[in-house]
């Protein structure tokens, strides 16, 4: 959910249900907390008045008036600077955040017992619970800042775990480098077969160097200091930000994007079929 600028409107809303829909008061309580609407008493709630949270608020609405009952949506701001920061208070994740940092604290403690499957299942738990709050965070605090500094080392640490030897990624511009500069060259990688290499070697010879010559390294430390490396950790092209190393090669030799990935595909489908059993 996006953040709410500093002067907000909300929402308040009144709902009354009869006592015998006890299965249409559940289900309206349940929508109206995944909302993350703050409940000021039985049957009034308050939400900041957002964009997204309009069609879910008339389709609970709709939905209660359907079960017999009454709503009323009244728009309302707050009177002075300290009653905006009270009703904002009301929707602080501080414990929310802290109790699902807790969970994730003691899942990690236990990672390396973990197979493929379980670490999976652990990457989709917590990254469910981390969204989930998130999604009602109207106001990011620093309790936002470390959760999400959390969620990303933890998912950082389970990537390690099943890629091992997998670069890190590093923070940064991905210069643009002439490609008549790189001609005849010596490229390094690490040894054995994964997606990123073999595409990134693919995208070498056919695009940036014709005549490129391949090293396969058993390790990285014996990387021959004339030769261009990529893919591991403080090689010339390797992960930056949110891109792989095939990605940081295409940005930085500026390849023609609709050729390039017409062709990425191609090669990318022929190869998968023939993996086929």
């Amino acid at each position: 959910m996006s953040p709410v600028p500093s002067s907000s409107l909300w929402v308040l809303l009144v709902v009354s249900l009869p006592t015998s829909a006890a299965t249409a008061r559940m289900r309206f309580w349940r929508g109206i907390k995944a909302l993350g609407a703050a409940a000021l008493r039985d049957g009034v709630y308050l939400l900041p008045d957002v964009a997204g949270l309009r069609e879910p608020l008339q389709a609970l609405s709709t939905d209660a008036i359907h079960e017999d009952g009454k709503v009323w949506t009244l728009s309302v701001q707050a009177n002075t600077a300290q009653q905006d920061a009270e009703y904002r208070a009301l929707f602080d994740r501080t414990a929310e955040y802290a109790d699902w940092m807790t969970e994730i604290s003691g899942a990690r403690a236990t990672l390396a017992d973990a197979d493929e499957a379980g670490l999976l299942r652990m990457t989709r738990r917590y990254g469910r619970g981390y969204d989930a709050i998130r999604k009602i965070d109207f106001f990011p605090n620093e309790a936002t800042s470390r959760a999400e500094a959390q969620c990303r080392d933890f998912n950082a640490a389970i990537d390690i775990m099943l890629s091992p030897g997998e670069p890190q990624r590093v923070a940064g511009n991905i210069p643009r480098r002439d490609p008549t500069q790189y001609q005849g060259r010596r490229w390094a990688t690490r040894q054995h077969l994964w997606v990123d290499r073999v595409a990134s070697a693919w995208l070498i010879r056919r695009f940036i160097d014709p005549h490129a010559t391949f090293l396969w390294l058993e390790d990285i430390r014996d990387c021959p200091d004339d030769a261009l490396g990529f893919d591991f950790d403080r090689a010339t092209f390797t992960h930056v930000g949110d891109r792989v190393s095939f990605e940081v090669l295409l940005a930085s030799f500026g390849s023609t994007r609709t050729r390039v990935w017409r062709d990425w595909a191609r090669w990318f489908m022929c190869s998968t079929s023939a993996a086929r059993p």
